[in-house]
């Protein structure tokens, strides 16, 4: 028992393991994650203005309609997506 109250007692530092300490604010993994969803995010403001530019030039035609409200909907749920996996990885990676 006298041993295990010894081993309790050692105060370690961090320098003192020679650990590799990484900075998680210049990580790769992070980089590539933020530039893909950057990509994913344009990718789907760019649908929803080329499906706004097909509703407005449908002239009517209801299948024409229907096919550019869902690309709209569908490019705007993508956007959303992408924001919020942006803004969580920049939570989890600031938070580590």
């Amino acid at each position: 028992m006298q041993v295990l109250h010894l081993i309790a007692q050692i105060s370690i530092n961090k320098g003192d393991l020679n650990i590799p300490q990484s900075d998680p604010s210049s990580s790769t993994v992070s980089s590539a994650l933020t530039l893909a969803f950057g990509i994913m995010g344009a990718i789907s403001f760019l649908l929803i203005v080329v499906s706004g530019l097909r509703f407005s030039l449908s002239r009517g035609n209801s299948e024409s309609v229907a096919k550019a409200r869902n690309s709209i909907i569908y490019s705007a749920v993508g956007l959303v997506i992408s924001m919020l996996a942006f803004a969580i990885v920049r939570f989890v990676v600031r938070s580590v």
